[in-house]
């Protein structure tokens, strides 16, 4: 214990090493420490974030019940109440934790509305104990439960029976929209196509209109996207003809009344029961029990995707968008961290060379000492236990200090993970220490003053151990390469990243930085046989060092992973930017795209006077019966020379053969999709089918197949076909049902402005533009490209200190020798150009080829990485290198070597002239 107390006496004599020692540990343990952290954070924050952005409709839980649910006079919702609360026992507990409000409505079925100008209309009573907190009444009042009773003027008796009319409240939109004013009162039959009505529906009822409201906020989650109340909606039963679907409300206290009514006359109440979901109580640690408990809630209930349960009077029907939300999350959570785990590593192996450097840096400031000691007596353990306690008293505090950091600064639920990091990283420092110093103690105390001999020769050993990361990066690579991150085969794959195959990209720059040791030396005797022959004392000086591979290895694999590290990550990043380009384009079809939903749109409407558009294709799509099964394909009639003017020069435009721009045909070439010529009952190339398109036969000849286009198609069975050759033969035929239009980016607000003031509701426009965007700032996405761009930012930082340490290291033999030629007339210029000139070659070689082994890993790895799951769908882009990026990382890199350079030389400048002459005789 003396001996440990007089060696951790001497750090007072080393303060600034052991500071620095010191400093690198607490930095390392707390990218360490927090790195666990900071990813369940990141995955938790991802996760709230995907939720939240999805439709309200989406990520809440609807429970649907069509029925008569009696009142109780002493609490007319009683009822209510218990089967709310009956539902909601129910719920798995992982599920129920997740709902902070609950709320419920009841609808009544359709009643149609005559008298209202323009389309029919109909209405719906609802009933929203929570709506009035969310509308501003802007005349009027608010509805009460008292009932009138008018003679029915509908009726045709020639004494009308009486109707029950109920006070209602209609949107400032829709009382404009009908033209109904306030005390207003109407006659409402039963629309007996409404499930919820039926044909054995026998009363009518009215309804009088006594008050007016705007909607407060329409994105409010507690509508869960229905906007009925808010104004009407336009549906198409079929053909031309559309229906104004309008929803009134009733007073709550008027439950009882209408329930009393529809009891024994054929008519229902749809009870909506709502669970709201609050994202904010959502952990990624739990998603995999989530998604089994609404497996398991599924089965409890049935599925409802449509408006009404699927049995009248049967269990209530659940509605939920959550289970495949939080099932996409995984799989694409999965990715994201699989690909943050390869960006990881490579950092972290940067990281450890930098650590191994300084603690080799500072076992050589302590090989005197050592040496001394050992010769005085010493036992190679005390030694060791020395350096041990040295290493302890420098790593652990700094350790525990950055795990309490990191757990403070990010709280997550990773705190095991992230302690276990921290005290690796201790653990690992002092490993490096032992290693460094042990060595060193077996020399002797003092050299001769002159440079030590040249290192020692590689031994089998290694060669065979080099030999060894080589095939193991090999094999790595490969099994990336098929099986991609998650190690994908037949017995499934894992849930997160292979380590061993994550690791595949550091190995490859540590396999390549080994070959590139063992070829070095090579071309440098070139360039040193050229220095010789020059009269210049720096070159011939540092070409002596810079030919020996041994010498310049840590600083060249140092330099070269970091250089692959920034090419990968970089090249990860613009592959993202780049898909989701390619992806927008494929799904959008053009800069932009008009859907109706009401089958063809208006002929006034002018496609070519919206707003700074270049360049319009009208297109007709048509589900039609194809092929001897009569299989459900969509047709589109594309106007082929219009829609090569729109994607010209775009992702999205695609090549067809000659016979579709053939004139005067009378059979019709068409191509069909992938998925439709791969089906049992699909139409194959070469068949001759018979099409029925707006009640005309259509002959067709399918002469190939297309790739999927979701952009052109909206299902997988489709075909192509030549609008103009079509026409040419129905001339007054395939109106216009899609819109493709070229127009810049800065016209969307217009465009959508334009067609919203100019078509009926229910039209849509999609932006490419605005759908790439998407794509890019998704959370998942969010956190691979700011998780790729830290690990390249902390890769560089530790390559400077890694390179500053290699140089100081590698200039420790030298600073003696400096010393002497600065007293025998060596400027400092002259010296610093030395470090230059000898570590000059190293470090463009090593940049060289970590900037090409980054890009080659890249494109050979890139079907492994797992990078679909992050775009949404398979895009085949290619590897480009664009000049702003070289630009980037080529500037990154220079910083790191200069940097590097200059702390390395500042770092040899410790060897006073004087003492070197006087060193070897004393």
């Amino acid at each position: 214990m003396a001996w440990i107390r007089i060696a951790l006496l001497r750090l007072r004599d080393e303060r600034l090493s052991a500071l620095g020692l010191a400093g690198l540990v607490l930095v390392t343990a707390f990218i360490a420490a927090v790195s666990p952290q900071l990813l369940d954070h990141v995955a938790d924050s991802t996760l709230r974030s995907t939720v939240e952005a999805a439709p309200s409709a989406t990520r809440n839980i609807q429970f649907i019940e069509l029925d008569h649910l009696e009142s109780d006079t002493s609490d007319p919702f009683a009822s209510i109440a218990a089967e709310q609360a009956r539902i909601f026992e129910q719920l798995p507990a992982s599920i129920a934790a997740l709902v902070s409000e609950r709320g419920w409505t009841a609808d009544s079925g359709r009643w149609h509305l005559p008298g209202v100008p323009g389309d029919p209309a109909t209405m719906r009573l609802r009933i929203d104990p929570g709506a009035m907190d969310r509308l501003r009444l802007t005349a009027g009042r608010w509805p009460t439960a008292a009932v009138d009773t008018v003679p029915d003027s509908l009726s045709k008796d020639p004494s009308p029976p009486p109707v029950k009319v109920f006070e209602i409240a209609l949107s400032t939109e829709t009382a404009r929209g009908f033209q109904l004013e306030l005390g207003a009162t109407r006659e409402l039959p039963p629309d007996i196509s409404d499930t919820m009505v039926g044909q054995n529906a026998t009363i009518d009822i009215a309804v009088r209109l006594v008050g007016t409201f705007d909607v407060l906020d329409e994105t409010d989650p507690w509508w869960l996207g229905d906007t009925s109340l808010a104004r009407p909606t336009i549906r198409s039963p079929g053909g031309d003809a559309t229906i104004a679907d309008s929803t009134a409300l009733l007073s709550p206290d008027a439950h009882t009344a209408y329930v009393n009514l529809s009891i024994g006359a054929g008519l229902f109440l749809r009870y909506t029961f709502r669970d709201y979901v609050d994202a904010s109580r959502l952990l990624s640690s739990r998603v995999d029990r989530l998604v089994l408990d609404f497996k398991q809630l599924e089965t409890a209930f049935p599925t409802s995707s449509a408006s009404l349960p699927r049995n009248i009077g049967g269990p209530p029907g659940l509605r939920e968008g959550l289970r495949p939300l939080l099932e996409t999350y995984q799989a694409q959570w999965a990715s994201a961290r699989a690909i943050l785990t390869v960006g990881a590593i490579g950092p972290g192996a940067v990281a450890l060379g930098a650590l191994a450097l300084v603690a080799g840096l500072a076992g050589q400031r302590r090989r005197s000492a050592l040496a001394l000691a050992h010769g005085r007596g010493a036992s190679t353990s005390q030694v060791a236990m020395a350096v041990v306690a040295e290493g302890a008293l420098l790593a652990v505090p700094p350790a525990v200090a950055s795990v309490v950091i990191a757990g403070a600064l990010v709280p997550a639920h990773a705190e095991l993970a992230s302690a276990l990091a921290g005290l690796a990283v201790a653990a690992g420092a002092v490993v490096l220490l032992l290693v460094a110093a042990l060595p060193a103690s077996t020399r002797p105390a003092f050299g001769s003053g002159r440079e030590t001999g040249a290192p020692r020769r590689a031994t089998t050993r290694r060669t065979l151990f080099e030999g060894l990361i080589v095939v193991a990066a090999v094999a790595g690579a490969a099994l990336l390469r098929e099986r991609g991150i998650r190690g994908a085969s037949s017995t499934g794959q894992l849930a997160q990243a292979d380590p061993f195959i994550a690791a595949v990209p550091a190995l490859l720059g540590l396999a390549a930085g080994l070959l590139a040791i063992r070829l070095f030396p090579y071309p440098m005797r070139g360039l040193a046989w050229l220095a010789q022959r020059g009269r210049g004392l720096v070159p011939v000086l540092a070409m002596r060092r810079a030919t020996d591979g041994r010498r310049a290895a840590p600083a060249l694999i140092v330099v070269l992973v970091a250089a692959a590290i920034l090419a990968f990550s970089s090249s990860v990043l613009l592959y993202i930017g780049t898909a989701a380009d390619a992806v927008a384009w494929r799904d959008t079809g053009a800069a932009y795209r008009i859907d109706s939903t009401t089958e063809l749109f208006p002929p006034s409407f002018d496609a070519s006077a919206l707003p700074q558009v270049e360049a319009v294709a009208e297109a007709h799509r048509a589900i039609v019966n194809m092929g001897p099964q009569y299989l459900n394909v969509e047709v589109i009639a594309l106007p082929l020379e219009a829609y090569a003017k729109v994607t010209a020069g775009t992702p999205a435009a695609f090549d067809l053969p000659l016979d579709f721009y053939g004139t005067n045909v009378s059979v019709i070439p068409i191509m069909v999709s992938k998925s439709e010529a791969a089906r049992s009952d699909g139409v194959k190339p070469g068949a001759d089918v018979q099409v029925s398109i707006e009640g005309s036969i259509y002959p067709m000849h399918v002469v190939g197949i297309v790739d999927d286009l979701p952009g052109i198609s909206t299902r997988p069975e489709f075909a192509i076909a030549s609008r103009d050759q079509m026409r040419a033969l129905k001339p007054s035929l395939l109106g216009r049902s899609v819109i493709f239009l070229k127009a810049p980016p800065s016209a969307e607000g217009g465009i959508r402005a334009a067609v919203a003031t100019e078509l009926p509701a229910g039209t849509s426009v999609a932006s490419r533009a605005a759908e790439s965007e998407a794509i890019r700032s998704s959370p998942i996405a969010r956190a691979v490209v700011g998780g790729m761009t830290a690990a390249a930012v902390v890769a560089l930082a530790y390559a400077i200190i890694a390179l500053a340490a290699s140089l100081a290291l590698a200039g420790a033999a030298r600073a003696i020798e400096i010393a002497h030629l600065r007293m025998l007339g060596l400027s400092g210029l002259q010296a610093a150009g030395l470090v230059v000139v000898e570590n000059g070659p190293v470090v463009v070689t090593a940049c060289g080829l970590g900037l090409g082994l980054g890009r080659v890993m890249f494109s050979f790895l890139r079907q492994g990485l797992g990078l679909e799951a992050l775009i949404g769908s398979a895009v085949d882009v290619p590897v480009i290198i664009q000049p702003a990026q070289l630009a980037i990382v080529l500037g990154a890199i220079v910083g790191v070597v200069v940097l590097g350079l200059a702390l390395g030389a500042l770092m040899q400048r410790g060897a006073a002239p004087t003492a070197a002459v006087r060193r070897g005789f004393e």
